[in-house]
């Protein structure tokens, strides 16, 4: 994928065209010239874009404004520049389509690549990727209500520092149901108030600008729901409101600490990450069930990768476009899509990434409060990974917080949860993260324990503490159909201090992955696939870590792999070195003291020899 913005360009004269392609490829803006109106839609409909430079009057049947308010009401809404000379009415067509620009149809070259450049500097992230068809499912959906106007101007609260009281107060004052909807909340006695309150302009001093915005998106929201709510079984119902509850209030919590980040937006991004699954279950009543009950009980499989495997996409995009055809802001729809998307996470803004921690936090407690597996506390802890030593504390006290405030919500919205016992028994559980730097097959083993509720005795604190690094040497199986390849790295692993074990297709990698603490696997395995190897080792309960290897670096692969469940990628060729560092990421037994590094630099695998 190019690391450089992506600007697609619909002009009448094509010459032009292809000469500003050349001055904006200079200025390190790839552009992507089309000749007509269905190359341009395709184009958009494949392909990242950042921005689109479009001509009002072409030669097709279509005008520009016409190909933009298409996109628009296709839930596709890049930033947009478009060259026309507008009459009034056309004017207030692209101010209500949100153009971002409206240039001269005369303007020179050098000011249209201005205009570019400036438009792909401020990156507005207005494009969000949606793929087609999860946005054709929502399109086609008959089920789902508009957003009133007021939860739109609600949005614009939560990040705005200067807003006044007055402003909100007159903005809900409008709109009664909203005006009821508050003053029940805050009377509520859930939030503390100590005499009743009779006027929305006190209501909003007393709760705060954030505080009453988010209260009235939140309710709105559920609000809005409701229609698809009511089509789709109880069991579905119950499940949905438990799940985003819990994912928003300890998304909340996380983002007051450690992230230091606005716990009002990031609980409205947990209330909306899932919204997608209510119209999947509306629109595949059947299979979906099924896939729910599977990931239920099933501890290591993931919601978003059964979807993805059955539907093409997941939960997660088809929320985005329920966002965008809401009209939500882009950026709230561009975080919801990416938090299952950790390769377009890691060159974000440090604010995205907090608002995604959160977000993946949330979900992971909300998957272990339905099922206790091993894999979902490696999940949880791995999380928790991301966050310095010191911070640990900070997590385990934010995640005691999500439970009170999950509780809290509760009771205001009058939606179940999961028992309060056994969220307790969670936090209680999570506690020992903290107390070591728990890895690979020590992390395996203290997950277990966690997990032996049917124990005869419950035990005490101090046996739940990580188990002590085994005396042999670490198994590692290399599943690689290259005898070569898999010998090279059977004896240079043995050198590292790994006990190496070889298996050639997908039935013997099976059979001895239980022995094993990490398994080094490779894409392509002659006739069959190293990914539905993972998917299959993930099934069987395997939880070590899984290093993939391949020489393909198309990041659909990529995607897939990470999909599957793999916790590391290689590509080759790469080196012995590199490898071993990648295994005492995950394998505490292995330390950097066990091999002389530069001794291995030489040897690539993937490369033109192989030395044994």
């Amino acid at each position: 994928m190019s690391s450089r913005p992506i600007a697609a360009v619909l002009l009448r004269d094509e010459a032009r065209a292809q000469a500003l392609a050349r001055l904006l490829d200079s200025e390190g803006i790839e552009t992507k010239v089309t000749s007509s109106t269905d190359q341009f839609y395709d184009l958009l409909n494949r392909e990242r874009v950042d921005l689109v430079l479009v001509e009002h009057r072409l030669r097709g049947f279509l005008t520009g404004l016409e190909i933009l308010e298409r996109l628009y009401n296709d839930l596709l809404r890049p930033p947009a520049l478009l060259v026309a000379d507008l009459s009034p009415g056309e004017d207030r067509r692209a101010k209500r389509l949100g153009i971002d620009a409206v240039i001269e149809s005369h303007a020179s070259l050098e000011n249209l690549v201005r205009k570019v450049v400036s438009a792909v500097t401020q990156a507005r992230n207005n494009h969000v990727p949606i793929p087609l068809a999860a946005r054709q499912l929502v399109q086609n959906a008959d089920c789902i209500r508009p957003l009133p106007q007021l939860l739109l101007r609600m949005c614009t609260y939560l990040n705005e520092e200067s807003a006044s009281l007055e402003s909100l107060a007159r903005d809900i004052s409008v709109d009664s149901k909203a005006t009821a909807e508050l003053l029940k909340l805050a009377n509520s006695s859930l939030l503390g108030r100590a005499y009743r309150t009779t006027d929305v302009q006190s209501a909003v001093k007393y709760l705060g600008v954030r505080k009453t915005a988010s209260l009235i998106i939140s309710a709105g929201m559920m609000a809005a729901q409701s229609g698809l709510m009511a089509k789709l079984p109880e069991s579905i119902r119950t499940w949905y409101n438990s799940r985003s509850v819990l994912i928003a209030s300890t998304a909340s919590a996380f983002a007051s600490s450690p992230e230091n980040i606005s716990p009002e937006t990031a609980y409205i991004l947990g209330l909306l990450q899932d919204v997608g699954c209510l119209l999947l279950a509306y629109a595949y009543p059947d299979r979906y069930a099924q896939h729910l009950q599977r990931v239920r009980q099933v501890g290591h499989l993931r919601l978003e990768c059964v979807e993805q495997n059955d539907f093409g996409f997941t939960h997660a995009d088809v929320s985005a476009a329920l966002l965008m055809k809401w009209e939500l802001p882009a950026s709230l729809a561009t975080l919801v899509l990416d938090h299952h998307h950790p390769e377009r996470v890691a060159g974000s803004s440090m604010l995205h990434q907090g608002f995604i921690r959160a977000m993946l936090i949330g979900e992971a407690a909300a998957n272990l409060a339905e099922n206790r597996s091993t894999h979902r506390y490696l999940t949880l802890h791995q999380h928790f990974l991301a966050y310095d030593r010191e911070q640990l504390p900070q997590c385990h006290e934010a995640l005691k917080d999500g439970i009170t405030r999950t509780l809290e919500s509760s009771r205001i919205f009058k939606v179940p949860v999961p028992d309060e016992r056994i969220l307790m028994q969670l936090v209680a559980k999570t506690q020992s993260f903290g107390s070591s730097p728990l890895k690979g097959v020590a992390l395996a083993d203290w997950a277990r324990r966690q997990t032996s509720e049917s124990a005869p005795n419950e035990k005490d604190d101090a046996e739940l503490e990580p188990a002590a690094e085994a005396p042999e040497p670490p198994r590692v199986l290399i599943v690689e159909d290259d005898p070569v390849i898999a010998q090279v790295l059977s004896v240079q692993l043995a050198r590292c201090g790994v006990q190496a074990e070889r298996a050639a297709n997908v039935a013997k990698a099976r059979a001895i992955a239980p022995a094993c603490a990490a398994v080094i696997c490779d894409v392509h395995l002659g006739t069959e696939s190293g990914i539905e190897l993972v998917h299959a080792l993930r099934g069987d309960g395997f939880t070590g870590a899984i290093i993939m290897i391949s020489g393909d670096r198309t990041r659909g692969t990529v995607v897939e792999c990470i999909q599957a469940g793999i916790d590391d990628y290689l590509a080759k060729p790469f080196s012995i070195s590199s490898l071993h560092a990648k295994l005492r990421k995950h394998l505490v037994e292995l330390r950097a003291g066990d091999v002389a590094e530069p001794a291995f630099d030489e040897i690539l695998i993937g490369g033109a020899e192989l030395p044994v």
